[in-house]
């Protein structure tokens, strides 16, 4: 099962100890977010209002990924960079790996 949603705040997930759980957490740099909003939303055609509307999105998308992305590092939880062209196949194997390799929810092996 796949879960997502801001309400998995990766200090939780951290303190997890479910046998046959794994938790990865995908993430993007803040220009390849806002690009996808901007595209899916046809920024450049919109109103003055609609643009306004996606900009307090992206700005309350960009904080929330901001402490989301410091907690996880801190925590040293499994993060992929999901915003470098990677097929939705290619993302999945990614996962799957990840997942896979995971002793203790959310943590790479030692070493890596």
């Amino acid at each position: 099962m796949v879960l997502e949603g801001s309400a998995l705040w990766p200090v939780r997930v951290a303190t997890l100890r479910v046998p046959r759980t794994a938790a990865v957490w995908l993430t993007a740099a803040d220009s390849v977010v806002r690009a996808r909003v901007h595209a899916a939303g046809r920024y450049e055609a919109a109103t003055d209002q609609e643009q306004a509307l996606m900009d307090r999105f992206l700005a309350r998308t960009e904080r929330y990924q901001t402490l989301m992305t410091e907690a996880v590092d801190r925590l040293g939880l499994y993060r992929i960079d999901a915003g470098r062209g990677q097929s939705a196949g290619e993302l999945a194997d990614m996962v799957i790996a990840a997942a896979d390799a995971q002793t203790v929810v959310g943590r790479p092996p030692t070493g890596q």
